[in-house]
């Protein structure tokens, strides 16, 4: 008989568990069960009797007593590959299996399993040159990895950590996962922070912190600890804890090395705050370090990511003088690549733009800097700032009179960010739509500008996204939307 498709398997979880379920469990569950309605309803029993989300017993017993009638050498294939969870590939099966079983008999063996159904060959590899294969069902994998022995299991996980590293594996999570599991604490304390960093590139603050925290409950010393208390600290600033930024930043940049990636995004957020605090003359001397160092060829995008803020944030509180020299040296390390650099080149632009469309009378430069920085930016990846030069192209389109296209680059700004869970940048996008719509003639718009500030959350992004060079802007936009 055919499983159940995973519309029916959605149907009969809502009709147990009722309507108000949520779609995340549903699929959850559908997932798991993958057309079996025997594991469907185990699965959706075990909800129900509050015994949680995971395998239930009855199910994990039934299939260890179907796996345990195997052929020894067609168990000891699900065993190996439970190890790397529900995917895992010809090769990594071969290395756990210590070589003993040669190429043709294991293709033979992993050709019955997938006759047999307890496997699925897929038709494309992660890995290129490795057969691909994952276990039809979640629960499968769950009762394989049940019956490997505890004492066998972290040997089992370096292996594989070292396997799928060696294959080219990206996801520095997935090498830590192992990495711990195999009681290798330094290792997973290494790509738990490789993890971080990325994270918080891509400015995912709940996803930076698991990590963060993962490996800071390893215990780790020396570097990797300056590592981990630099990125708390930059995360503090991002989520609006000064207080924290300020307690930690002082050891912390007392271990980090000049010219490296957590250097540069600690001092840029310090800078960024002492702006706003007043505090202009701590603001100059990290803004001087900026200046004068070179950064680390790995560092070189989070330099000029550095140079830009802290250049924006000089041009916002009026610092003239300090944000012209930040562009310059945006100049001179764009010119060192040439013109066909479109970091380098989007930086420069966003930057200048900010600079010109709050200190010059050069509305049309202003615009052709800032869109050609947005779009830059879009174009490398980079859209958490994409979207932030995306709304001062607004601006500027506004101040040459095109409140239309003005007001679809805001809205568009404001789905994106609210898409991609853009936080702060969506904080920036609202509060700057909301300054559009307050000035606008229509009561219909003037309204929709006080929801939208009305609802502002401050712990959505850094506080000085609710900050004016004169103080909070919240209470200035309600007043000029009701007036």
């Amino acid at each position: 008989m055919r499983g159940l498709s995973r519309k029916a398997s959605a149907r009969l979880v809502h009709e147990v568990l009722g309507a108000d379920v949520s779609g995340a469990l549903v699929d959850r569950l559908v997932e798991h069960a993958a057309g079996n309605a025997l594991f469907l309803e185990e699965l959706i029993r075990g909800v129900k009797e509050g015994r949680g989300e995971g395998a239930p017993e009855t199910v994990l017993a039934m299939l260890q007593a179907r796996l345990g009638r195997l052929e020894p050498g067609l168990r000891q294939v699900l065993l190996a590959a439970s190890l790397f969870g529900r995917t895992f590939w010809a090769g990594s099966v071969r290395l756990l299996l210590s070589g003993d079983s040669p190429a043709d008999v294991l293709k033979e063996w992993l050709q019955r399993l997938v006759e047999q159904e307890w496997l699925a060959p897929q038709p494309t590899s992660r890995f290129p040159g490795e057969e691909e294969y994952r276990f039809r069902h979640a629960l499968v994998r769950d009762a394989a990895y049940g019956l490997v022995p505890d004492g066998h299991k972290p040997e089992g996980h370096r292996l594989a950590g070292r396997w799928l590293e060696q294959a080219g594996e990206s996801d520095p999570r997935v090498l830590a996962e192992h990495a711990s599991l195999g009681q290798q604490h330094e290792r997973a304390v290494h790509f738990l922070t490789r993890a971080a960093e990325q994270l918080f590139e891509r400015h995912d603050m709940p996803g930076t912190v698991r990590c963060v925290d993962a490996a800071l409950a390893l215990g780790p010393q020396g570097a990797d600890l300056v590592q981990l208390r630099a990125l708390q600290a930059a995360i503090a600033f991002w989520t609006g804890d000064y207080a924290k930024l300020f307690d930690m930043s002082p050891a912390v940049l007392a271990e980090l090395r000049a010219g490296s990636p957590l250097r540069y995004w600690l001092i840029s957020g310090l800078y960024m705050s002492h702006c706003l605090r007043g505090e202009q003359e701590r603001a100059s001397a990290l803004g001087q370090e900026v200046l004068r160092t070179r950064p680390a060829p790995a560092a070189r995008a989070i330099c000029l990511e550095a140079l830009c803020s802290i250049s924006s944030m000089g041009t916002y509180c009026g610092a003239r003088q300090e944000a012209s020299a930040f562009l310059a040296r945006l100049a001179e390390l764009r010119a060192e690549v040439g013109p066909e650099a479109l970091l380098e080149g989007a930086w420069s632009s966003f930057a200048q733009g900010f600079f010109a469309i709050h200190f010059e009378a050069r509305p049309w430069s202003s615009l052709a800097w800032l869109e050609e920085g947005a779009r830059g930016l879009f174009e490398v990846g980079q859209d958490r700032n994409a979207l932030g030069a995306q709304v001062l192209w607004a601006m500027g389109m506004e101040a040459l009179g095109d409140r239309a296209r003005a007001e679809a680059l805001l809205r568009e700004g404001v789905t994106l960010a609210l898409g991609l869970r853009l936080l702060p940048v969506l904080l920036h996008a609202r509060l700057h739509l909301a300054l559009f719509l307050a000035g606008s003639a229509e009561a219909s718009q003037r309204q929709e500008a006080l929801a939208l500030v009305d609802g502002v959350d401050a712990g959505e992004g850094p506080n000085f996204f609710l900050l004016g060079a004169s103080g909070p802007v919240v209470p200035d936009l309600q007043r000029l939307a009701r007036h």
